[in-house]
């Protein structure tokens, strides 16, 4: 049986890994990612999920199994942002109204690690970000 429970820094290095093998099959992360080691895609998502559990309005969980010797091993993860109160968004446009169209680019590159096709991680990612003026839950399966 699991156990969820919530995730700490020293966890995140795992959970990187669990997300890479849970995601790398597929034919768009191959394209966007291809020319990124797990090494360095794991590590990058690690740093990405520190700051998620350190940041207000984000949760990170684990969930945890015990091996045949009694050992825990984490086996999935989940991540949850909560809903931008209002205002908070607001906020997040005017930090962006001042930047050109090339340092827009230049903050979306940080989000990922070196070697993603550039274009197409930012084309396809950008697509995701829902424009929602309702407060809604964004979430990732465990």
């Amino acid at each position: 049986m699991a156990t969820i429970a919530p995730a700490s820094a020293e966890d995140c290095l795992q959970l990187a890994n669990i997300q890479f093998d849970a995601f790398e099959p597929s034919v768009i992360h191959q394209r966007i990612f291809g020319n990124v080691t797990k090494e360095n895609h794991s590590k990058h998502l690690a740093e990405r999920f520190k700051k998620a559990i350190e940041k207000e309005g984000s949760e990170v969980f684990k969930a945890v199994i015990k091996d045949g010797e009694g050992k825990e091993k984490i086996v999935g993860m989940a991540f949850w942002d909560r809903p931008k109160v209002k205002g908070q968004e607001d906020e997040e446009k005017k930090e962006d109204e001042g930047k050109t169209e090339e340092e827009k680019r230049e903050a979306m590159k940080k989000r990922f690690p070196e070697g993603t096709d550039y274009d197409l991680a930012i084309s396809y990612f950008g697509r995701l970000d829902p424009k929602v003026d309702e407060p809604f839950y964004r979430t990732s399966p465990l």
